[in-house]
């Protein structure tokens, strides 16, 4: 059974502005010219706050640091805590991959001409 229409106060944040808090969660702090790592709750609000209307999203100006939690909640997403910076990077990286690949392509080939009956490399 699908949900009817209810009666009580509109929606205020919309979906696209739910999505574009989302996104700006997933991006980190550095990259839009903070000092820090990872954003915290109030800084993230914050920033929502003084953007959002610049990007379209007039009813953002006084989003609560409560539903910035509630929406990072419904997608998940706790941007307090992330582990991606403490990942290590391998230098030899594209190479590596490009060989890999180049071998599974290999075998590709082989195996389809084992199916068809005339193996070649």
């Amino acid at each position: 059974m699908g949900e009817l229409p209810r009666s009580g106060k509109p929606r205020r944040v919309s979906d696209d502005a739910i999505a574009w808090i989302q996104n700006l969660a997933c991006q980190k702090p550095k990259d839009l010219g903070y000092a820090q790592e990872l954003w915290t709750c109030q800084q993230l609000t914050a920033h929502v706050r003084r953007e959002g209307p610049a990007a379209g999203f007039g009813e953002l100006s006084r989003l609560s640091r409560a539903k910035l939690h509630k929406v990072l909640a419904q997608g998940e997403l706790k941007s307090h805590k992330v582990r991606y910076y403490v990942e290590r990077r391998d230098s030899e990286f594209d190479r590596k991959m490009a060989a890999v690949l180049h071998v599974y392509k290999e075998v590709e080939i082989v195996n389809r001409g084992l199916v068809t009956g005339s193996p070649r490399l």
